[in-house]
């Protein structure tokens, strides 16, 4: 079973460092957890990215709840906030 979470994260800094942040956030979340996410051709993989936007994939909703958790308490530590008016389930 693949769960999906899609969040939009608003960010007070430029859109690149803003991407940059997100990138370094996702991969500390995916090496924190083993076997997060879901395997794709071998690999890993726990978040589809677009602009602002994250998709995170997990193999049950109770990993899907701890990374959006993760998720939450690392981005505010870099001044990002999930907007949870457009956070769809």
């Amino acid at each position: 079973m693949v769960s999906d979470d899609s969040n939009e994260i608003h960010c007070h800094h430029d859109h690149l460092l803003c991407s940059s942040c997100l990138e370094r956030i996702m991969d500390k979340i995916k090496n924190r957890q083993k076997n997060s996410g879901v395997s794709v051709h071998g690999n890993r993989v726990n978040n589809l990215r677009f602009a602002d936007d994250i998709d995170i994939t997990e193999q049950s909703n109770e990993k899907l709840q701890d990374t959006v958790d993760k998720l939450h308490t690392e981005s505010e530590r870099h001044g990002m906030h999930i907007n949870v008016v457009k956070t769809k389930t």
